[in-house]
């Protein structure tokens, strides 16, 4: 019950009330036992869906960390399934390059090049691409190589290059012309891995 009171009205003539002012009922709301143990396998199912997301999108970062990557083998064994191999074309370093006409056949080049794998892991052979440019930068021509078209001297099973080691490579292919007076070579992580 609400008093009204004016506010000219000193404080000894305000209204004494005999019962306590109730905000809250003392009854709680009974909850089902189902409601809740269902409430919490959702929210399970919805935390590991979001893990498994997130392991599938962040792979590579994931898998590069020592500690993550013991996880994810150990979980592999218990499922049945195998890791990638790490992969990083950006610690593999180009120590040598020539381009040179054929010494037999006319309209045919040859790239010969070295790389040396600078990560601390073993990891696939990457893919090249190999851009040829104009003097005023326009593409003239250009091809992606996978390891199986510059390694020889591999089985298709053996393309993964260890830690520190180095290779020679040669590749063969039909000249670009007078005009491809640049180019560039570019190491990508492969498109099939081992």
């Amino acid at each position: 019950m609400w008093t009204l009171i004016e506010a000219k009205t000193p404080a000894d003539e305000l209204p004494h009330l005999d019962e306590p002012l109730q905000l809250s009922a003392d009854e709680k709301p009974i909850r089902s036992g189902w409601r809740t143990t269902g409430l919490l396998i959702l929210i399970l199912v919805l935390v590991t869906s979001l893990f498994g997301q997130l392991s599938y999108f962040y792979q590579q970062q994931i898998l590069a960390q020592a500690t993550s990557r013991a996880i994810m083998s150990y979980a592999c064994e218990l499922v049945g399934c195998a890791l990638p191999p790490l992969s990083d074309p950006s610690r593999i370093q180009v120590t040598e390059l020539k381009l040179n006409d054929h010494p037999d056949y006319r309209n045919i080049t040859v790239l010969t090049l070295s790389m040396q794998n600078r990560a601390d892991f073993a990891q696939p052979l990457p893919d090249m691409i190999l851009q040829f440019t104009s003097p005023q930068g326009d593409p003239i021509a250009g091809r992606q190589f996978s390891a199986r078209h510059y390694v020889a001297d591999r089985t298709p099973d053996n393309l993964i290059l260890g830690a520190g080691e180095l290779i020679s490579a040669e590749l063969a292919f039909a000249s670009p012309g007078d005009d491809a007076i640049n180019y560039q070579l570019s190491l990508i992580e492969p498109a099939e891995l081992p």
